[in-house]
């Protein structure tokens, strides 16, 4: 990190305890770094997103962080919500500590909260880098017609003047070539930034159990309303209807690691569509053991999402990439990409998944283990820490010498 750099600021109206979220990588790589300052400082929300409550800030045991209170909210898509964010982003404007930052790093969303910060460093001529996690509004989860009504009318000013504002940034960084593209940068101030692995990733994938004998499949974080679990239901349905017809029996399992507000529906419609699957619940769990325990057992990772959904590379594929796990990806941009370069998995639409169900059942062992193989190539090859932290290190040089 460059010597002229003294006062950080990192803004991100999100937080997490869990290292695995982008921007406590952010935080955590700061953190890391912090010596090599005079002053580092996190402004950041004092309500949690995820569990719709006020942070426990024992969680959080370091002093360089700055809670800035904001109105609650429960239901992601309201009014409540965006007054929280609008309320985060204006109070942004009384903390010192940006009108004294020589370099300022925003994550988004909300976009909201880059105004305030990027138009002080812009005053000061200081630089700012702007670092996008998810893309809004393109990523609502409405219908195609809603969201195509949407974008043609009040969707219209809001991506043009987030676009516009975001180019006077002196960086803008993404885990996502499809964010990127939406939002039109300059190439010479983008860069493509992938999420990277916290934990360890293995030297090679977990021996399984043979293909011919078990079909493994994992579900991992949160099931929403973003999250296919029409395409789920249909593809086990399939696959169970194939295995009985091969006269070769095979254990069916679903293992499921994590929450959200479809995961009961999920279960249910399962279990009515294709009994023959166990399905093991193990609930919301941070336990790294646990959740390796898991992926070393499964064959497959789902990362079936809502056609409407802009998504491009989900969380959850770095841990499947890390153990292995073969790709059942309907993600467009990045990782479908990904999927078929490193041979790591089948990519499918809604629609496919009686054809996708003949792929998984007529591998053959060997040809699943070079499709796990390729899935953990992916993993070494873009979401190592040491390639994160190097990436990230020199951009920031970049822009403050």
């Amino acid at each position: 990190m460059p010597g002229k750099i003294k006062n950080l600021v990192f803004v991100s109206y999100h937080i997490h305890s869990n290292p695995g979220y982008r921007p406590s990588m952010l935080h955590r790589f700061f953190l890391d770094q912090q010596t090599k300052f005079k002053s580092y400082h996190l402004l950041a929300a004092n309500w949690d997103h995820q569990s719709k409550a006020k942070h426990d800030q024992e969680k959080f045991p370091e002093p360089n962080i700055n809670w800035i209170k904001v109105p609650s909210y429960t239901k992601n898509i309201s009014l409540r919500r965006v007054l929280s964010y609008l309320s985060f982003s204006l109070k942004l404007i009384f903390s010192k500590k940006l009108w004294k930052a020589d370099l300022v790093v925003i994550s988004v969303p909300p976009s909201f909260s880059a105004v305030i910060p990027g138009t002080i460093a812009m005053l000061r001529g200081k630089p700012w880098v702007v670092d996008i996690v998810d893309l809004w509004p393109e990523a609502l989860p409405v219908s195609p017609s809603t969201k195509k009504l949407f974008m043609r009318t009040l969707g219209k000013p809001w991506v043009w003047s987030r676009n516009f504002f975001y180019s006077r940034a002196s960086l803008f960084i993404s885990h996502s070539k499809y964010f990127l593209g939406f939002t039109k940068t300059k190439t010479k101030k983008s860069l493509w930034l992938p999420l990277m692995q916290t934990g360890t990733i293995p030297q090679a994938p977990h021996k399984r159990a043979p293909i011919d004998q078990e079909i493994r499949i994992c579900v991992l974080g949160s099931i929403n309303n973003v999250l296919n679990i029409d395409s789920l239901v249909v593809l086990t349905a399939e696959i169970q209807k194939l295995v009985k017809q091969s006269g070769n029996p095979r254990k069916l399992v679903l293992e499921i690691l994590g929450g959200g507000e479809r995961k009961e529906t999920l279960i249910k419609e399962i279990q009515m569509a294709a009994p023959k699957w166990k399905i093991q619940d193990h609930g919301i769990s941070f336990d790294p053991d646990l959740k390796q325990s898991i992926l070393n057992r499964c064959h497959f990772g789902y990362n079936g999402y809502r056609s409407t959904t802009a998504i491009g590379i989900t969380y959850k594929s770095i841990d499947f990439a890390s153990f292995g796990n073969v790709f059942l990806n309907s993600v467009q941009g990045d990782l479908k990409s990904l999927v078929v370069q490193y041979l790591a998995g089948f990519n499918f639409q809604l629609g496919g998944e009686t054809a996708l169900a003949e792929e998984i059942c007529d591998l053959s062992n060997n040809e699943y283990i070079k499709l796990s193989k390729g899935s953990h190539h992916l993993a070494t090859d873009l979401f190592s820490r040491s390639r994160f932290e190097r990436r990230l290190a020199e951009a920031l040089e970049r822009v403050s010498s």
